[in-house]
């Protein structure tokens, strides 16, 4: 690749409008599956910080880049962790959302409750397009701001985690949109 990928993404951010902060690059260690005896090679990993403002609320997005091996990973954090009490609901829904999503999926930190979407994309031997990695950091923040309202309120309710995501995955079932009514008056 003749730009580095982190340069081509910082870019791309700057353009639409977001405000990304460079973080300290770091070093990981990762296993070397061609060298014998599980010797381990070092890689440097970008890191991108943004806040990120949705139609349903505002988040904390990550953005890693592994330039030797030309990865690059998009997370975005719901805002807060989720209590110890709370983790087993809140699972059995991520697992919910995550049986129909095509690009991405949720996770969290079953130790600290954290909980983040993560799209992910190897461009090794490519050049990525901007149209690529445009898709690839907005899928990610689309996806997160259509659960994003469901995985709050299910936080600070006692509401059926299933209603939940049903609402989020189809917005017109719950009222809030009358076509006619918006479109002709």
């Amino acid at each position: 690749m003749s730009t580095r990928l982190s340069e081509k993404v910082h870019a791309l951010l700057i353009e639409e409008g977001l405000n990304p902060d460079p973080m300290p690059e770091t070093t990981i260690h990762t296993p070397n599956d061609n060298e014998p005896n599980g010797v381990h090679s070092e890689e440097n990993v970008t890191m991108l910080k943004l806040p990120v403002q949705g139609k349903q609320g505002e988040w904390v997005c990550i953005v890693r880049v592994f330039e030797q091996t030309e990865r690059l990973l998009v997370y975005s954090l719901l805002p807060r962790d989720v209590p110890k009490s709370e983790r087993e609901k809140i699972a059995l829904m991520l697992t919910q959302i995550n049986y129909g999503l095509v690009l991405g999926n949720f996770e969290m930190d079953l130790s600290d409750g954290e909980v983040r979407y993560k799209t992910s994309m190897d461009v090794e031997g490519i050049e990525p397009s901007r149209l690529m990695l445009r898709n690839l950091l907005f899928g990610n923040f689309f996806s997160m701001d259509l659960y994003f309202k469901a995985l709050m309120n299910a936080l600070d309710s006692d509401r059926d985690v299933s209603s939940l995501v049903y609402e989020a995955e189809h917005p017109d079932s719950i009222g809030h949109f009358d076509l006619v009514d918006d479109v002709v008056h």
